[in-house]
């Protein structure tokens, strides 16, 4: 299917947009990106995330040891795995002398 331009400011303008928009589609490709997670209902957790490898099975990319309930953590992922498959994992104790039980989330990012 051909284009044709009855005159040449349709091209400039064209050309113009692409200029413009290029480097924003190419700063969107290129940088790591956030997970913010609060954790609420619970006394701690430690909180894993997982990508989706090549080979089909999840590797570690981020881990925080403890969370206390209330608490904010941030857990960087690479421009590498993105867009992606995740899994995060959640070992939460419900008090501080129970034991850990595990939760995971299948998340597409």
């Amino acid at each position: 299917m051909a284009i044709y331009f009855k005159n040449i400011s349709n091209i400039l303008i064209l050309t113009i947009l692409l200029w413009l928009l290029l480097p924003l589609y190419l700063f969107a490709q290129a940088h790591d990106d956030n997970i913010i997670i609060h954790l609420l209902g619970v006394y701690e957790s430690k909180v894993s995330l997982l990508a989706l490898s090549g080979s089909g099975t999840f590797k570690p990319i981020g881990e925080v040891k403890v969370l206390k309930n209330g608490q904010t953590t941030k857990i960087t992922v690479s421009k590498e795995y993105l867009p992606g498959e995740f899994v995060l994992r959640f070992d939460y104790k419900e008090k501080e002398a129970s034991t850990s039980y595990p939760s995971e989330k299948y998340i597409f990012y």
